[in-house]
């Protein structure tokens, strides 16, 4: 299968961008990186980026042998390190999603409320965040459409930079066979708040590249939020043929 990829990061109204994402490609494997710096914390864009580059600099070391856990666990303990040194142990949080494609094969991980979409042609699937609100939908207390703005969407129960203690905070899915034409988007809260899936649905069966696709899903973001005070927001997608 051909792969085509397009990517978008914007600070929106915010001072600074603390969303970063990355991705290469080594051997005819891929792997994908997004982040989404806790701004509330302070220093978060650091932490995004200190993360980002721990992924592609263990992958580009490992290319086919990547493997999700050592990943993560190799990012949180670069991360941990980064915060003693800077005296910033209460600062420098992180979400995460990283996804690793090998032959027509892949493998997701995330913490945190960044997310991941697959879209294939029964519908789609998704991460499911590490938030207050999701764990309400989770009891049946909320409904999903109401996570975008509920009250407490910024509280994360797990995130990069916090101890994990005994158990891995991260989720991991394996061995997920990727469809002709198939798509994946990567996406930060700052996105994915200012646009439903039914929307990120429809661009994708309008557009014939990632490209157009993500231009289309800009507008969308735009135009939801127009008079909002707009986060950071981020965004790789990815589709096959």
């Amino acid at each position: 299968m051909n792969i085509d990829i397009a990517d978008i990061t914007n600070q929106g109204n915010r001072n600074i961008n603390e969303d970063c994402i990355g991705y290469d490609s080594l051997g005819g494997s891929f792997c994908f990186v997004v982040c989404d710096g806790l701004g509330g914390m302070g220093r978060g864009d650091e932490a995004s980026k200190c993360v980002v580059e721990s992924v592609l600099g263990y992958y580009r070391e490992v290319s086919d042998c990547f493997d999700m856990d050592v990943a993560f666990v190799r990012a949180q303990e670069r991360l941990l390190s980064l915060q003693r040194d800077n005296n910033a142990t209460k600062q420098m949080k992180t979400t995460a999603v990283i996804l690793f494609i090998k032959d027509e094969t892949a493998c997701f991980g995330h913490i945190g409320d960044s997310r991941l979409y697959y879209f294939h042609g029964d519908g789609y699937i998704r991460t499911l965040d590490h938030s207050i609100p999701q764990m309400l939908v989770q009891s049946g207390e909320l409904n999903e459409a109401d996570i975008r703005f509920h009250r407490d969407r910024n509280k994360l129960v797990r995130v990069m930079g916090n101890a994990w203690g005994d158990t891995n905070a991260y989720t991991v899915m394996r061995n997920v066979m990727i469809e002709e034409n198939g798509a994946f988007l990567l996406c930060t809260d700052g996105f994915w708040e200012l646009i439903d899936e039914n929307h990120m649905v429809k661009a994708f069966r309008k557009s014939r590249s990632s490209k157009r696709w993500i231009s289309l899903m800009k507008k969308q973001v735009i135009r939801n939020g127009k008079n909002r005070n707009m986060d950071n927001y981020s965004a790789i997608a990815i589709r096959f043929s």
